[in-house]
């Protein structure tokens, strides 16, 4: 129950003093021998402590890298949504009065929550917008070809 609230990096650092005493003080040695733990089982019990040590390591790094892509995401999604409704908001005033073109460009409705259908609403708006007819007229609220 005590290694529940341990860290993992704490229960190592148990195990690895354990290890280290067991193979360099002669009286846990031989209490140890006593019990069929000797030093090829000690040497045995250190290559397992540094192999762990080395999935520990690999997994606090994967960690690290999963918080820093996560971030990136976080960061990216919202200048791709700012952007969106940005260009949204222009493409409707330039079709305000063509119902047609708005449904062409996903913008008859409101702008989706859900992550799935906004990134399909984006897509749907960007392929049409970059159409040359599309595009000249956006262009008259500054909405460049460069910028779809």
């Amino acid at each position: 129950m005590a290694n529940n609230q341990r860290t993992e990096a704490a229960i190592q650092e148990k195990w690895r003093v354990a290890l280290e005493n067991a193979g360099a003080q002669p009286e846990i040695a031989a209490k140890m021998a006593e019990l069929s733990y000797d030093q090829t089982k000690i040497d045995e019990g250190k290559a397992l402590l540094a192999q762990t040590r080395q999935v520990y390591d690999k997994n606090r790094t994967e960690d690290v890298e999963t918080t820093e892509a996560s971030a990136k995401f976080k960061t990216d999604r919202e200048l791709l949504e700012d952007t969106f409704r940005n260009h949204r908001k222009r493409a409707r005033v330039v079709f305000r009065n063509d119902p047609v073109m708005l449904k062409r460009l996903g913008i008859d409705e409101g702008v989706p929550t859900a992550y799935p259908k906004l990134i399909e609403t984006t897509s749907v708006f960007y392929t049409e917008a970059a159409k040359p007819n599309v595009i000249d007229k956006l262009a008259r609220l500054g909405i460049t070809a460069e910028e779809i």
